[in-house]
C-alpha cells in the first residue's frame, strides 16, 4: 500500500474547535508519513483540502477501510460525512507544540480511542447537566429582589416583566406562584 503522504514529515498550525482539549488554537502540529497499513482507529490524521477554503482538517480515525478512513473530531457530535481516500491524507499527527514551545506527544491507537471516548463522555455530560445546573446556580446564588408589590383587592401582587410571580397577604406572608420563582427571587 505504501505511505499516504508525499513527504516523510511536516508541520502545520491547528485552528478550530473540533479537537479542542487535544489541541489549542495556534498549536504547531508535527506529522509524519507512515505506511497506510499501520493506520489504526484512534490515530489522529491530517487530511488535505477538506476544510474551509481548501485548508487541512485534523481529526481522529474511527474506521479504516480499503476505500480510505472515516474520521471524527473529538468534540464533534457526529462522524465526518465523507470517507477520505488515502491519497488525500497529509500524515499521521505525532506531536503538538504549544505557544510556549512545550512539545507533547499525541495519543494514537488504543490510547487515542480512550481519549476520544473520554472527550465524548465529557461533551455529553456537559450537554446533559449544564443547562439545569446553570439555571439552578443562577437562581440560588444570584437571586433577584422582588419589586415593590401592587395592592389589588386586599392582597399584594408581585409582578415581574408583566408576569405574576408571588402573592402577599395582609399579614406579610408571601406565596410564590411556582417553585422556580421561589428559587429565583428573594423578598
Amino acid at each position: 500500500m505504501g505511505t499516504f503522504a508525499d513527504s516523510d514529515s511536516g508541520r502545520l498550525f491547528y485552528h478550530g474547535d473540533s479537537m479542542r482539549r487535544v489541541f489549542r488554537d495556534g498549536d504547531l502540529l508535527e506529522w509524519k508519513g507512515v505506511p497506510a497499513s499501520s493506520l489504526r482507529r484512534g490515530d489522529v490524521v491530517a487530511m488535505a483540502g477538506r476544510g474551509r477554503a481548501g485548508s487541512n482538517i485534523v481529526h481522529r480515525v474511527i474506521a479504516v477501510s480499503p476505500d480510505g478512513v472515516s474520521t471524527q473530531g473529538d468534540n464533534n457530535r457526529t462522524p465526518d460525512l465523507w470517507t477520505t481516500p488515502l491519497d488525500e491524507m497529509v500524515g499521521l499527527v505525532v506531536a503538538a507544540v504549544d505557544a510556549n514551545g512545550r512539545k507533547r506527544l499525541v495519543r494514537g491507537g488504543n490510547r487515542g480511542r480512550m481519549s476520544f471516548v473520554w472527550h465524548s463522555f465529557r461533551r455529553r455530560f456537559r450537554l446533559f447537566f449544564s443547562a439545569p445546573a446553570n439555571m439552578l446556580i443562577g437562581m440560588m446564588f444570584w437571586r433577584r429582589k422582588l419589586p415593590a408589590p401592587v395592592a389589588v383587592g386586599g392582597m399584594m401582587q408581585y409582578v415581574v416583566d408583566g408576569r405574576l410571580v408571588a402573592i402577599g397577604s395582609a399579614n406579610g406572608e408571601v406565596r410564590f406562584i411556582n417553585d422556580f420563582d421561589r428559587l429565583k427571587y428573594r423578598i
